[in-house]
Parts: structure tokens; sequence; C-alpha cells
């Protein structure tokens, strides 16, 4: 039955284990890059926090199809909950290795892995394919609202009692959530897949209508690295290293995602959805070309908040456009591919880590951004086309 209510109800215990999460991740990073102050370590880090995720979206979309959905959702959380639970136990006893760091990011990535393509791939069964981009939005909304959250809370937690309330907030809010969804009715496919593996994926990987924006969504992905992942580091660098920058920052571009998920939920164009995708990626590559110019801190807040008001929007539409050309037996393996592209933008990073201490992170955001606009004023009708 297609009902946006049920819908809500089933992306709340996904916010609740957001919060937590997001909250964690930025704690972790913001350590690191207060720390060692360092593009290489923050790389490593960002590479482990999303190369996991990259690797197990794949698996976990043939998975899906079986109609273990719910069952994913839940023990992802359980094992992020889990590593968090070591974490804690190990700052605890007086031990602090970078490497722990490292391990924890990339286990918590993995079973990211899992329960993203789970979640995106259950809302084309909520609503019609009219709705979907109004549904996306709304994902996107909460979404935004959580992240608006989570660095605030972040960093009154860090500044005010260190990173390991940050570890137990997280592990609280994970069970929360698996608490909600088991009482909870997570639609599956009607029948489960009988397709292998690779076969699956050999499925969707040869049909051009979702090949080709695919291939459009990993060259953008890889073009924003810089601006996803290296906002810390221009903070750091730029401007007051402390955690009451870093978390303005973070609230910042948070502050965009909740006013771009309200724009796009709300409101429309007469434009078509592959313009709107052009425009909105355009726009967050002129965003980056321009934020190492100004040494205003003020300014810099000005244009981390519009990149985050162009995401919600850019992310609805794309992923709008992935769940209406996948066939619905076949969207969790579709949604799997599709999560392991959206993460692929720390590979970059192998990139754009080292040159920001060589160069400077001026130059690599300057860079980033001038390939983001090409992309989306160039390459946007060639690879979206129908």
């Amino acid at each position: 039955m297609f009902t946006v209510t049920k819908l809500i109800i089933f992306l709340i215990p996904q916010m609740i284990s957001l919060l937590g999460s997001s909250a964690l991740q930025m704690g972790i990073i913001w350590y690191l890059t207060l720390s060692y102050s360092s593009g290489t370590i923050l790389m490593v880090a960002s590479i482990a926090a999303y190369i996991p995720q990259i690797i197990f979206s794949i698996i976990a979309g043939h998975i899906i199809d079986k109609r273990h959905r719910k069952l994913l959702i839940m023990l992802s959380d359980v094992v992020s909950a889990s590593l968090a639970l070591i974490l804690y136990s190990v700052i605890s006893a007086g031990h602090d290795s970078l490497y722990l760091y490292f391990l924890v990011l990339a286990g918590r990535s993995a079973a990211a892995g899992f329960q993203t393509p789970a979640v995106e791939s259950a809302i084309p069964f909520f609503v019609p394919i009219p709705l979907l981009e109004k549904a996306n939005a709304i994902r996107s909304a909460l979404s935004s609202v959580v992240m608006f959250a989570s660095p605030v809370l972040a960093g009154i937690l860090m500044s005010s009692s260190g990173l390991k309330t940050v570890i137990i907030l997280d592990i609280v809010t994970a069970l929360a959530a698996v608490a909600v969804v088991l009482f909870l009715h997570v639609p599956e496919n009607e029948e489960g897949n009988s397709y292998s593996f690779v076969s699956g994926v050999r499925y969707v990987l040869s049909d051009s209508r979702i090949t080709r924006p695919l291939f459009f969504h990993l060259l953008a992905m890889l073009a924003i690295g810089p601006g996803a992942v290296l906002t810390p580091l221009i903070v750091e660098r730029l401007f007051s290293g402390n955690p009451a920058a870093l978390s303005l920052s973070e609230a910042s571009y948070s502050l965009g995602m909740i006013a771009g998920g309200a724009v796009a939920a709300l409101f429309s164009c007469g434009l078509s959805r592959t313009k709107k995708i052009g425009i909105s990626l355009s726009v967050y590559g002129l965003m980056l070309f321009l934020m190492p110019i100004s040494r205003f801190f003020i300014l810099y807040l000005v244009m981390n908040l519009c990149i985050g008001l162009i995401s919600p929007v850019y992310s609805s539409l794309f992923i709008s456009e992935i769940q209406e050309r996948a066939d619905k037996s076949r969207i969790g393996q579709t949604m799997g591919i599709y999560g392991a592209v959206s993460g692929v933008f720390p590979l970059s990073l192998i990139v754009y880590g080292p040159l920001s201490d060589l160069l400077g992170i001026e130059e690599v955001f300057i860079i980033s951004g001038a390939i983001t606009i090409f992309i989306g004023i160039v390459l946007t009708g060639k690879l979206l086309q129908r």
C-alpha cells in the first residue's frame, strides 16, 4: 500500500541511528584532524570510512533482493554499536592507537554498506513512481535535520567531556533504532530473487539506461571529493582550528541541507530532471571553486551552506532517476551498485590528500571545483539521456 506516512515511520529509526553514527564519525575525524593536521592521515581515515561501504554495497544488493531487507538494517546497527563499544573499552583502558580508529571506521563503513542500499531500495515500495522525487526529498530533509544536529551535538560533547561521550551516544542511538525497527513492517520483494550474484551484477551493468547515469554519477563523486571530506582541513589551515569552528562548519552545511531538502520536497519547477541535475552540480562546483579564495570565515560558512543546500536537491533528483529506471525485482542489486558508486569520492583523496600537503588546500579546492563545473555543464545531457 502506497503511503508517505508509512515511509516517514520507517525512516524515523534510521534517523535515530544516523544521529549517533554521524556524531561519532565526525568526532573521530575531528580528533584526527586536530591531533595530526595531516592531509594524508585524513585521506587514510576517509578511505577507511568509505571504501568498505563501496565493496559491501555491491554484495548487499543481492542479499536484499532475497527478502532480507529488515534483517540487514538491524544487523548493521548491531555491528556498528559493537565496534563503538570496543573503541570505548580500549580508550577507557588508556590505549590510543591511530590504527584503531582506522579499523573502527572501516568496520562501521562495511555495516553501512549493507544498511544504506537496504533503506534506499525500500522507498519505491512505499510510494508510486510519480512521488519518488518527493519521497527521496523527504528522506533528505529528515537526514539533513539530523546532520545539522549531530555536528553541534558532537562539538558540545567533545568540548565538554571528550570523544568517549560521543561513543556512548552512538551505542545508545544504534540500539534504540534496532528496537524500533524490530516492530515495524519493512517491505520486501514479493518473491525472493532466484538469480546469482554474478548474473545480477551483469544484468545491471548491461543496461545502458542505468550504466550511463551511474558513470556520470561516478565522475561527479570523484570530482567533489575535497568538498565532501577535506572541509575540516580547510577550516584548520585557513581559519581557527578548534572544535567550535569545525562544529560551525558542519552545522552550516547541515543547515543548508535542511533548506535544500525542504525546497526539494515542497517545490518543483518546469525544468526537466536532467537539467536540474546539471544545474545543481555546476553550482556545487562553483562554490568549491570560490570557497578557498575568501579569507573570511563568515563567507566560507555561507558558501558551505550553499553546498549543503544543493546536495539534497542533486541527490534526491539523481536517486529518483535510478529508482525509476531500475527493475523492482533487482532494485536491491541496482541500489547496491548505486551506493558503491556514491561512495567512491574518497578515492579521489588518493590524489587530493597528498596534493593538499604539497600544493596547499586552496589549490585543491579550486581544481575540484573546476572539474565539477565541467561535468555539470558539458556531460549532463550526454550521459543522462534516456
